[in-house]
């Protein structure tokens, strides 16, 4: 009896030390080292797919911007002095009037852009070009009898006329050409303008093509490393691709490649498409309209290509392009340079 109450008494000892100790919660004095965490760190982006090339290199800071279309001098004469045109994410070209193309460069982030030029002025089918993406519109100067009422049937009221409302963002420049042939502007002069109207895309124009992975381009088997567009009897633009850059060369009817006259470099792009329409003069038998409604074309990438078919209808619509069979086109990640050429004028392909 007397040994089962001193084991008793020991067991009821130890219970009042156990609780006497300090919990894990308590302040023991005690100073504890953290440990360091395992996780690991997540680091966002600074940059987000654009959606005129597929190419993840957009500043996060334009995610969702309208883009800025400028129009560029393509008359023979002034062709020598173009610059940032293969800068350019996307580039149209087609007929405006007397056989004579006109150029619309289109810029996701006019920011990183310096020089460009030379500047001329807006022209219809360009203006529906601009509307379909929902691009600020660049231009010197207009027609009044047909581009300037369509501008204004659309809404397109904030747009930079360098010859009108933001003349101060315009710079002649001697280039050994008439004064005509001088107008520059810069991607600086035209980001200072870019706040005083809407910079928000419209859901129309957010995502108008669809593009391949850039690791996972599409080739095609008929090749075409070196054709030809033409647009009239006496504008012709050469495209020739080069294996080492995977992109063709843009160069003048006689097949020699454009070079940039302020950074010295030649243009290169990695998509080309050649859209077949009606082409045809307005009512003053002069400034040409092409007809943006739909039909044929072909798409160059990689040094093949494919037959496509093109859509656009409504003015305000973006683009459309699909395969033969109506399926979505998707275009190998990369610039792109638009050709809408007549429907006579079937592409010369060597």
């Amino acid at each position: 009896m007397q040994l089962h109450l001193k084991k008793l008494f020991t067991l009821m000892l130890a219970a009042v030390m156990l609780l006497a100790m300090p919990s894990c919660g308590a302040d023991s004095g005690a100073t504890v080292s953290s440990v360091p965490s395992t996780q690991p760190t997540t680091t966002l982006s600074p940059y987000v797919t654009n959606p005129l090339t597929g190419t993840d290199d957009l500043s996060s800071a334009y995610y969702g911007k309208r883009p800025v279309s400028v129009m560029i001098n393509n008359i023979k004469t002034a062709q020598a002095v173009q610059t940032a045109v293969g800068d350019a994410d996307l580039v149209f070209e087609t007929l405006v009037e007397g056989g004579i193309t006109r150029l619309m460069a289109v810029y996701s982030d006019i920011s990183k852009i310096g020089q460009i030029g030379t500047i001329r002025s807006s022209r219809y089918s360009f203006i529906e070009l601009a509307c379909g993406l929902d691009a600020r519109y660049v231009y010197c100067g207009t027609d009044e009898q047909f581009a300037l009422p369509l501008m204004q049937s659309l809404e397109m009221n904030d747009t930079l006329d360098l010859d009108n409302n933001a003349s101060a963002l315009g710079v002649r420049i001697q280039n050994g050409l008439d004064y005509e042939h001088t107008l520059y502007t810069d991607g600086e002069k035209i980001l200072d303008a870019y706040n005083d109207g809407r910079t928000e895309l419209k859901d129309r124009a957010k995502n108008p093509f669809s593009f391949n992975p850039v690791d996972a381009p599409v080739s095609y088997e008929q090749a075409a490393t070196d054709f030809k567009v033409r647009f009239s009897g006496s504008y012709s633009t050469t495209f020739t691709y080069e294996n080492d850059s995977g992109s063709y060369l843009r160069g003048n009817s006689n097949g020699t490649p454009f070079v940039d006259l302020h950074s010295g470099k030649y243009e290169r792009f990695q998509n080309v498409l050649v859209l077949y329409t009606d082409i045809y003069s307005l009512a003053d038998d002069y400034h040409m309209k092409s007809e943006l409604t739909s039909g044929s074309g072909v798409y160059f990438t990689g040094g093949g290509y494919t037959q496509i078919k093109w859509s656009k209808g409504d003015s305000t619509a973006p683009l459309k392009l699909t395969d033969t069979q109506g399926n979505v086109l998707k275009l190998n990640a990369g610039n792109s340079y638009i050709c809408i050429t007549d429907t006579e004028y079937p592409v010369s392909i060597q």
